[in-house]
């Protein structure tokens, strides 16, 4: 049986070392958690392979979007009135400078940021952690244990990451020129209503203070 479970985890690294998906097994499923350990954590193999191919893609994709870059920059230099070719790359900041968007997957109906007008785009946020039935329980131990709830916050803080990294290097982030009231409306709009509900129903309150 050791020897049998050792040619097991010997082809299983050959598999993930190679790129490839552990046959009879579903290529881009999240953990069954009615099924048994074991084949969850197989299903989290395939998961993994093919996030790993996704990010590949993306990768090729941004060294795309730069070359796209470089050449709109070369064609622009000659005038300084020309806009890019490629508009849709791109966010006008309140200075009127035109900034490229970095991690931006699609608009996001009609919403336009506050300041500066520009559409606000839907990032390109991270993959949900995979979870399989004891990783599961050892979280849910982990919060009765030490009333901590900072691991629901790890994907809030990854969506502000993408929208905006970090609120810092708009220059490589989603939409370039945005602040956090933008944030806000695009990742829960019903906060953002009921907050400026709150200012209309007390017109005297301090609009410039801190709100969150």
């Amino acid at each position: 049986m050791v020897l049998f479970w050792s040619r097991v985890v010997a082809e299983l690294r050959r598999v993930w070392s190679e790129g490839l998906y552990v046959a009879g097994i579903p290529m881009d499923e999240i953990p069954d958690l009615n099924s048994c350990l074991l084949y969850q954590q197989l299903q989290v193999i395939n998961c993994c392979v093919s996030r790993k191919r996704r990010q590949a893609i993306a990768t090729e994709s941004l060294d795309s979007v730069m070359r796209e870059v470089t050449t709109d920059a070369a064609e622009s230099a000659s005038s300084k009135d020309m806009l890019p070719s490629s508009p849709i790359l791109y966010a006008r900041i309140s200075t009127g400078e035109l900034v490229l968007r970095l991690g931006a997957d699609c608009p996001c109906s009609n919403l336009t940021m506050l300041e500066t007008g520009e559409p606000v785009y839907s990032p390109v946020t991270q993959e949900a952690p995979l979870l399989t039935e004891d990783l599961i329980k050892e979280t849910e131990e982990f919060v009765l244990r030490t009333g901590s709830v900072g691991a629901g916050c790890s994907q809030l803080l990854s969506d502000m990451q993408a929208f905006k990294i970090m609120f810092i290097i708009t220059c490589q982030a989603a939409n370039p020129g945005c602040i956090l009231e933008d944030f806000v409306r695009w990742h829960s709009p019903p906060d953002w209503l009921e907050q400026r509900a709150k200012v209309k129903v007390n017109p005297f309150k301090n609009v410039g203070s801190p709100t969150f």
